[in-house]
């Protein structure tokens, strides 16, 4: 955020998957990231 970007969902579980976020960059795109990870709660 500090670069002007923004968080459209914050990072949250995918119960016993994963973490998953959404972001906005400075252009208006949205994407998001996914990190597995099989202890996520």
């Amino acid at each position: 955020e500090g670069a002007g970007g923004k968080v459209a969902l914050p990072k949250h579980a995918i119960m016993g998957i994963a973490w998953q976020g959404y972001f906005t960059d400075t252009e208006g795109n949205t994407f998001g990231i996914h990190q597995p990870d099989k202890n996520a709660k």
